[in-house]
């Protein structure tokens, strides 16, 4: 198994990992979120029943009250029919007031011409000073409170007004006071769902807990009806008497929010992650950078002194007569390495870039390789002449030269090899395909990470190092630019013009 095998496999273990943790956090959080959930609507529950409770105390209130009035209507139509009864014998007139008075209703009697005749049970004396004034309001305020009664004694029509009594005032009282109550201890309870209290017959709103700052612009709490309704089931709400509430209600706002909850939380859980994979990932290719860096100048320092000895062992073959042929070729090894040298030496270093000929480069790369691969791979080299691109000569041809041994590679030795160079607005495009057995799709993305390799010897450096250079140093782009399995693959180069 190569270095890039096992780091996908330790890649895979801990990204399980991470999912594992996060899915148990995940449910972990819904499940508390849901118990939290839970309870909250149990105590809506709870609520709902005190509301109604206390509702049927109101109810029952107003009962009594309409049976009151009832039995108040009862009386003063007993007393009419007993004083009927008894209109032709004076000592049942003596009954007929004894009723009265045990009755407890004020009574008026105006005679067919609406004239006051008698009264019973008023607290004014006839005798007192503006008593016809007083007598006319409490006609006209009584007959709005009760459908006048008829009586005919001995031939003569009277019409009889009647009030209340003051214990049916005093429940009345009571009984507003109670309601009121009711409202204003719904609305006082901004610890409540939002809610609104209207009434059935009219729509009038009776309490809310609503701010009307927490509403939009020209909107009243009546507007939210519609919406209440459409979450939850209104409470109905018998306050007796006919009168008929409903309560509508929104969603507990703390419910709404522990829905998002688990996921808000793990949204910051994995923001810090990020940060500090961030953090981390930066030191890290910072430490990468020294090491490259440190490993490249230490390979440069200690390749330089068994290159000075082997320019001296030169000199000394040339004045012994050796063949010229070999000794060239010889040379071109020793300045290879001068090469070599000189590009470990740049690793780390303030990288200058000139106007270099882009073609003239790979040129001069694939004529030193040419006779040191195999005779079998054909190189198809650029037809123009002159493209010039920003660039650092020793480094490109690095890059060049990986790519191309990988293709070599790639083909096992047989194969062409196909350079071509372009230029767009601002850039210069230069394209490196061969006809190798190309890269599975699922490995495109991998390529240039370091241990990535296809071989069984190798450390996976090369086209690592290649982007290295070419984006770190050149600012430009390297990238699969197409690869089909069995036909081969183009890299793409894009360099500042």
């Amino acid at each position: 198994m190569n270095l890039y095998s096992k780091k996908l496999n330790w890649k895979i273990a801990l990204a399980l990992l991470a999912f594992l943790i996060a899915g148990g956090f995940l449910w972990y959080s819904s499940y508390i979120s849901g118990l939290t959930r839970f309870r909250n609507e149990q105590e809506l529950e709870k609520w709902s029943l005190t509301i109604v409770k206390q509702a049927e105390v109101v109810k029952l209130t107003n009962q009594t009250f309409e049976q009151l009035k009832t039995e108040e209507q009862r009386k003063a139509k007993i007393w009419v029919r007993a004083t009927k009864e008894f209109e032709n014998d004076l000592p049942d007139y003596a009954l007929s007031t004894e009723l009265r008075d045990s009755i407890k209703i004020p009574l008026i009697m105006l005679d067919e011409y609406s004239n006051y005749a008698s009264s019973f049970n008023l607290s004014i004396d006839e005798n007192t000073e503006g008593f016809n004034d007083s007598i006319a309001k409490y006609i006209v305020a009584w007959q709005t409170l009760n459908e006048p009664l008829h009586l005919t004694i001995s031939g003569f029509n009277y019409q009889i007004i009647y009030n209340n009594s003051d214990k049916f005032y005093a429940l009345t009282k009571k009984r507003d006071s109670l309601i009121n109550s009711f409202n204003e201890d719904l609305s006082a309870n901004t610890g409540l769902v939002p809610f609104i209290f209207v009434d059935s017959a009219t729509n009038n709103l009776l309490a809310t807990n609503i701010n009307e700052k927490d509403l939009e612009i020209n909107a009243i709490p009546i507007d939210k009806m519609r919406t209440f309704q459409a979450a939850n089931e209104p409470i109905r709400i018998d306050l007796g008497g006919g009168e008929i509430g409903y309560i509508y209600h929104d969603v507990d706002p703390l419910q709404q929010q522990l829905l998002f909850y688990p996921y808000i939380q793990l949204g910051i859980i994995g923001l810090f992650i990020l940060i500090g994979y961030l953090l981390f990932s930066t030191f890290r290719r910072a430490e990468q950078n020294q090491v490259w860096a440190g490993m490249a100048k230490e390979t440069a320092h200690q390749l330089g002194t068994p290159l000075s000895s082997l320019m001296a062992w030169m000199e000394l073959l040339k004045e012994q007569g050796v063949d010229i042929k070999t000794v060239k070729e010889m040379n071109k090894d020793v300045r290879r390495l001068e090469t070599i040298t000189e590009r470990f030496s740049k690793i780390g270093s303030e990288t200058q870039l000139t106007e270099s000929n882009v073609v003239e480069v790979i040129n001069s790369i694939t004529e030193y390789l040419r006779n040191r691969i195999s005779t079998k791979v054909v190189f198809n080299l650029p037809v123009q002449n002159m493209i010039t691109a920003q660039m650092n000569a020793p480094l490109f041809e690095w890059v060049i030269e990986n790519i191309t041994k990988n293709a070599v590679d790639s083909m096992g030795g047989k194969g062409a090899i196909t350079f071509i160079v372009s230029t767009t607005a601002s850039q210069v495009q230069i394209d490196i395909s061969d006809t190798g057995k190309g890269i599975p799709t699922g490995k495109l993305k991998t390529v240039f990470e370091p241990g990535f390799t296809t071989k069984k010897r190798g450390w996976g450096l090369g086209l690592s190092l290649a982007k290295r250079i070419i984006e770190n140093y050149h600012h430009g782009k390297i990238f699969v630019a197409n690869s089909e399995l069995n036909k081969g693959t183009t890299f793409r180069i894009l360099l500042n013009q």
